[in-house]
């Protein structure tokens, strides 16, 4: 770590109703696991990484930013860059 910099990690527990739950689908698992390794230039640019429809992977993405996994970040143009906002999801089952 260098010098002035601050390494710090945030834990947030959220309270997911089941249809949350469900929204969780292997492909938007598999896309945000991608996209958090994968460095993308845009939503198109994901989807042809992923070898998905862009449609698909956008919708998949609107999913993912209301239950607060991803963020859409507008670039100029009308590019839209998506950046996860999770590196670790844990689930307790009570």
């Amino acid at each position: 770590m260098e010098e002035g910099t601050l390494d710090y990690t945030v834990e947030e527990i959220k309270d997911f109703k089941p249809e949350h739950v469900l929204a969780l689908t292997p492909k938007r698992i598999e896309l945000l696991f991608q996209l958090a390794a994968l460095r993308v230039e845009s939503i198109n640019d994901l989807a042809k990484k992923l070898k998905r429809n862009v449609k698909n992977v956008y919708q998949d993405l609107q999913v993912l930013r209301k239950l607060g996994f991803v963020k859409l970040n507008k670039k100029k143009g009308k590019a839209i860059i998506p950046e996860t906002l999770v590196k670790e999801i844990s689930f307790l089952i009570r």
